[in-house]
């Protein structure tokens, strides 16, 4: 297989690792919501600020709840597929451990910058409401599902192989 092939793969892999991660993330933080007797959709509705202001904050369904969901999985699993190209560069394809470590501080970092700084500047009123803790422990969920990034790789692999 060339060069190119298998970065694509690993591109491909890492998009698939931070979307589900990304289902991760919010999975945790609907549980927490429910779990202190909110509504499910208002970890999205959060993020549903940066599209609609401040009043697609709501404590149940609406519309604009799909925006903060699309804002997530199109944010993660962008940067889900950035970190497939650099493992696919550097040829991280053992060390379940290591991965999970790097993903992990990856998770903690882009949590820092787009939640911290990003997000937050954008949409100030998010970083009132943002239960700060619960976002922490879904970024790092979100690092963790990046470790399955080689084995996704080469099942992508071998599924093409087998066309």
């Amino acid at each position: 297989m060339d060069d190119s092939r298998q970065h694509f793969h690993f591109t491909l892999a890492g998009l698939q690792a931070g979307v589900l991660g990304t289902m991760a993330m919010v999975g945790w933080l609907v549980l927490c919501s429910v779990a202190v007797g909110r509504s499910p959709w208002l970890p999205v509705n959060l993020f549903a600020i940066l599209f609609h202001g401040p009043n697609a904050y709501r404590n149940y369904y609406h519309p604009d709840s799909w925006s903060g969901m699309a804002f997530l999985v199109f944010t993660y699993g962008l940067a889900g597929a950035a970190w497939g190209q650099l493992v696919g560069f550097f040829g991280k394809t053992e060390g379940y451990r290591v991965l999970a470590l790097c993903g992990v501080l990856t998770g903690l970092i882009l949590h820092t910058v787009v939640f911290g700084m990003l997000v937050k500047s954008l949409a100030p009123i998010i970083g009132i409401y943002a239960p700060d803790m619960q976002m922490r422990i879904g970024h790092v969920l979100w690092g963790l599902a990046l470790a399955n990034t080689p084995a996704y790789a080469r099942r992508i692999a071998f599924q093409n192989s087998v066309r």
